[in-house]
């Protein structure tokens, strides 16, 4: 969880403080660590254990929901 959380250091990402809203730490625990591919993916992540990259994360997403469902063989979700 540690490494996967140091891994958001410049999470591209800024929300209203009154949204509901996926943070680093919602990210890390669903296994995510960031990937950036600027500039066309700047909120670009990946499992390490599925090898699945997410991006165009919204503010209302749910990174393990959005895990589930695009990778549900993941052995970590």
């Amino acid at each position: 969880y540690h490494n996967r959380l140091a891994s958001f250091v410049d999470w591209p990402l800024e929300w209203e403080a009154n949204q509901d809203k996926p943070t680093p730490e919602t990210f890390a625990r669903a296994g995510f660590f960031f990937h950036p591919s600027p500039p066309n993916l700047p909120d670009n992540v990946v499992c390490p254990c599925c090898k699945i990259f997410l991006d165009t994360w919204d503010p209302n997403d749910d990174p393990m929901r959005e895990h589930k469902l695009r990778s549900p063989m993941c052995e970590f979700v």
